[in-house]
């Protein structure tokens, strides 16, 4: 995980050493920046993870010195063992096993159609690719959106970064004009300052949502399912959910886990306990008068099962109040129900690095691929068609939710890496044509959102964790309370980011 910046809207090379400071919480290992004759700027900040030589360093240049790339993500395991001999053989690497090095000759072999090989990667990235010599720059983002990129055009210059309070040091008047580049999207730059943006990938089901040759009501839309029965769908999930958890697991330092205790977060630490038996694990929550069964309680029942260590970190009222103001920044948002979650999740980055880790695995997206949110539940929950909607749009809105809250605050609290497996191409993709009826344990009438995930893990977790049902974090954590101070939060946004 890094931090990246460029463009050519910087006034000299002083403004964008002073923009790239404002994300230096995104990578501390080393900082850089390059200026071409063309006045395009690239700097990097990073976090060094995937091969930790200098030689790894960016801004990365190709050995003929046309090509440059700032990258702030990670390839998996599944994308070096498909690319990596293949593109040795025709280009000369100087690193071991550089993930940045493997996407600037993957970026350089298909330059001039990315749209139709982007989607080959399995990552989680954000870039800017430049060619000096066309004077043409690339800015592209994974195809769900993991990592964030945003980026202001002025209508002839353009600048982008990985969180806004880059592109807002440089730019300090563009706050209600920059873009949050959507997942599965590239942006196209040209030396005449014209933009271009296509999708490499969009999120679609086999079987497509209503059009005029489609059926119109609920029974004949689930009658048109394809249904490859129970254990396929059981035994699919398990299958993919531990082969992306494998993939992910490339690092050259050491992981751990959060474990809040639900169900999503259980069975990837269940999984990740596999495979790195001593791995740590990590839940946060806000002290109470009262004994309860948070996040914390149930944490610590599964830690026990699986005998991990848990660290625990116990906030007051008062430490959550003193850190709205950090919990925005960090965020970029104003909405109580990102900040609630931001200002434990600050906390929890920190004690993270403070015992040493670089990178985190976490149970995001697994409510996305299954729709279980309240309002799904209370609304749609009966209507199929309505039901597979909301699935997709939750998948496709990823790019600008959770996800970035997530990445951006988890880096700015203590410059830790999340990783989140549930979110796979592969597993996505799967998830996205699981039947209706599997929606829960009855057809659509029952109780159990994310049936499929609770029943493939069914025999080994606790039964009180496999039934126990969705708490959004600032419930677990017991922060919800922040939604009582929204004024307070749209005031310090304002301050910060318009």
């Amino acid at each position: 995980m890094c931090g990246i910046i460029g463009g050519n809207l910087f006034k000299n090379k002083e403004d964008l050493i002073f923009s790239l400071k404002t994300i230096s919480h995104r990578g501390r290992d080393f900082t850089d920046v390059r200026i071409f004759p063309s006045k395009m700027y690239l700097g990097h900040n990073r976090l060094s993870i995937q091969d930790l030589s200098p030689k790894s360093n960016q801004p990365f240049q190709s050995s003929c010195g046309r090509f440059h790339l700032v990258f702030n993500g990670e390839l998996w395991k599944s994308t070096f063992d498909e690319w990596n001999e293949r593109l040795r053989m025709k280009y000369q690497f100087i690193t071991e096993k550089s993930d940045t090095e493997l996407l600037l000759y993957f970026l350089i072999e298909h330059r001039d159609n990315l749209k139709e090989h982007l989607s080959k990667l399995n990552g989680m990235f954000a870039f800017g690719f430049y060619d000096s010599e066309k004077d043409y720059l690339i800015i592209g983002r994974d195809f769900v959106g993991r990592i964030p990129l945003y980026y202001y055009h002025d209508g002839f210059n353009i600048i982008f970064c990985s969180e806004k309070k880059g592109i807002l040091k440089s730019q300090p008047n563009c706050g209600n004009e920059i873009i949050n580049l959507k997942g599965g999207d590239i942006l196209h730059f040209n030396s005449i300052g014209i933009i271009k943006t296509e999708s490499f990938y969009q999120i679609k089901r086999k079987l497509p949502i209503p059009n005029p040759n489609y059926p119109t009501t609920e029974k004949q839309f689930q009658e048109m399912e394809v249904d490859l029965g129970l254990d396929y769908y059981v035994n699919g999930f398990r299958e993919l959910l531990e082969k992306s958890v494998d993939d992910e697991l490339i690092s050259d330092v050491p992981i751990s886990t959060i474990l809040s205790g639900g169900i999503d977060s259980s069975i990837i630490t269940y999984l990740l306990s596999k495979k790195v038996p001593n791995i740590e694990c990590f839940v946060v929550g806000m002290e109470t008068k009262k004994p309860k069964k948070d996040d914390v309680f149930y944490a610590d029942l599964v830690s026990k099962y699986l005998g991990l260590t848990l660290n625990k970190i116990i906030l007051t009222k008062e430490e959550v109040l003193n850190n709205i103001e950090e919990g925005v920044k960090g965020c970029e948002d104003f909405k109580w129900v990102q900040v609630s979650p931001s200002i434990p999740q600050l906390f929890l980055s920190k004690r993270i690095r403070e015992k040493g880790y670089k990178v985190v695995f976490g149970g995001e997206g697994a409510d996305e691929l299954f729709a279980s949110y309240g309002d799904v539940k209370r609304f749609v929950w009966h209507k199929p068609i309505e039901y597979q909607k909301r699935k997709i749009n939750l998948l496709d809105n990823l790019h600008k939710t959770n996800l970035p809250r997530t990445n951006k605050v988890m880096m700015y609290g203590g410059e830790v890496e999340l990783r989140t497996p549930f979110l796979s191409k592969e597993l996505v993709e799967f998830c996205i044509n699981i039947p209706t009826k599997y929606r829960d344990e009855k057809g659509g009438n029952g109780g159990l959102m994310k049936y499929i995930l609770r029943k493939s893990f069914e025999d080994e977790l606790p039964k009180e964790i496999i039934e126990r049902g969705k708490k959004t974090f600032q419930v677990g954590a017991n922060t919800d309370f922040i939604k009582n101070h929204k004024e307070g939060l749209e005031k310090v946004y304002k301050t910060h980011f318009i």
